[in-house]
């Protein structure tokens, strides 16, 4: 009887362990945050004045301090106890002698990188373009995305989109008849980038996302459409950034290339699949020349649309609670092991 007791225990720990053990991913997964979906920024009309919210407790057109409203702060009247006879505040202390705290300066870009860093951090993306497009089958929505994958904070990502083909069977890439627009939210309007309606550098450096700390990234929301007499080939697309580190640092990260396939009017193109990035080679056609004087790019005239932070990317690693749980789950498994050999030795020895 006891026999039989030893091993029904020993069986519910066995079992258990391995649940608990598996268990604990689950438990870690409320450290990542979901991917939200891209957002659109309301219109503003032109001319129309957006009036600040004041902060709570102040009076309307007043700020914190009294600075900028009517309410004046009222000096104390205490002495300090700390100070010194005859002794008075120098500038940029406070009364009791202390130095004052002065405000950060606010960033701007410069005329010229100061440098090129070596590591990814604006890292630019496709998501959800089709890997294939049959002509004339209208608009097909998909999101340009730029991560911040490095350890520092990124003040400006200066994002671009390029158009190219190696199809052996093609003489231009405008037979492809690709036209692509992005939403700008800064004014509520699908902008033209390539193709029909758009300029020569117009997918060039045409969005720029702002102040992007380590694991945030921006969305863009972009469509793309192949005209009804477009011919038959395949396409990709680049995607590059250009950064501004707040270390001073600079310079293009790499290049991804996307590949699409474009299919006559009328194809059933049956089941399909996201484009799928991968970097880009040296040599390939249409890939933009941006290695050789990226560390000297000059400020823009102007400045450009910008991305607003979208989310952060989804964190990864184990759990805290992962090795205890790994060695209760090992010990139920010896314990198991066990009682089932002292079971066989005395069924032996019976």
């Amino acid at each position: 009887m006891k026999l039989h007791r030893l091993l029904a225990t020993t069986a519910v720990m066995a079992a258990v362990g391995p649940v608990a053990l598996l268990a604990a991913p689950a438990a870690h997964a409320e450290d990542v945050l979901p991917e939200p979906r891209p957002s659109v920024a309301p219109s503003v009309p032109p001319g129309a004045h957006v009036s600040p919210t004041p902060a709570p407790g102040l009076p309307s057109g007043g700020t914190a301090g009294g600075v900028g409203g009517s309410a004046k702060p009222v000096p104390s009247t205490k002495p300090d106890p700390s100070a010194k006879p005859g002794a008075s505040a120098q500038p940029g202390t406070s009364p009791s002698g202390t130095p004052a705290a002065t405000p950060s300066p606010s960033y701007s870009r410069p005329a010229f990188c100061s440098g090129i860093t070596e590591e990814e951090r604006g890292k630019t993306s496709l998501r959800g373009l089709p890997g294939k497009i049959v002509a004339g089958s209208g608009w097909h929505e998909f999101t340009y995305r730029v991560s911040n994958v490095s350890k520092t904070t990124v003040m400006e990502t200066d994002v671009s989109l390029w158009l190219g083909t190696a199809d052996p069977k093609l003489h231009d890439v405008a037979q492809l008849a690709v036209s692509v627009e992005w939403f700008n939210p800064a004014v509520g309007q699908w902008k033209p980038i390539e193709g029909e309606g758009a300029g020569v550098f117009d997918n060039d450096g045409f969005a720029t996302a702002r102040k992007l700390k380590p694991g945030e990234y921006a969305d863009a929301r972009m469509r793309i459409r192949i005209g009804d007499k477009a011919a038959p080939g395949t396409g990709y697309f680049f995607t590059l950034g250009h950064s501004y580190g707040e270390d001073g640092q600079c310079g293009f990260d790499g290049i991804s290339q996307f590949d699409f396939t474009v299919l006559g009017p009328g194809t059933k193109p049956g089941s399909v699949e996201d484009a799928k990035g991968r970097p880009a080679k040296p040599g390939t056609p249409g890939l933009p020349d941006t290695f050789g004087d990226a560390g000297h790019k000059p400020a823009p005239q102007g400045g450009r649309a910008e991305l607003p932070v979208t989310g952060r990317l989804a964190q990864t690693g184990s759990s805290s609670a992962l090795p205890t749980v790994a060695a209760l789950g090992g010990a139920a498994v010896a314990a198991g092991a066990g009682a089932v050999f002292l079971a066989r030795r005395r069924k032996a020895s019976a």
